[in-house]
């Protein structure tokens, strides 16, 4: 079993490295949200969690749209060319 979570995170964490777009993230994320829940309930290994929970971190990260909240810069409202 722990051999399957273990390529599971793995091809999860592959699938995250090709990622180019905020959208591509968002679907990627519902998958290990997805994932991360049939882990708790299937007690995967501490280390499995932690990957996975750090892979969606990121992932959080990357599906956010990059548009300027801050009304001084001149990119407001706009993807911000300065974050």
């Amino acid at each position: 079993m722990l051999l399957e979570w273990e390529k599971l995170a793995g091809e999860l964490e592959s699938q995250a490295r090709t990622i180019r777009t905020a959208e591509g993230a968002r679907i990627l994320k519902d998958k290990v949200e997805e994932t991360m829940s049939i882990a708790e309930n299937g007690y995967a290994p501490t280390d499995i969690m932690d990957r996975l929970d750090l892979l969606l971190m990121n992932l959080t990260e990357k599906s956010r749209d990059n548009i300027c909240t801050n009304t001084k810069c001149p990119h407001y409202n706009k993807k911000c060319r300065m974050r």
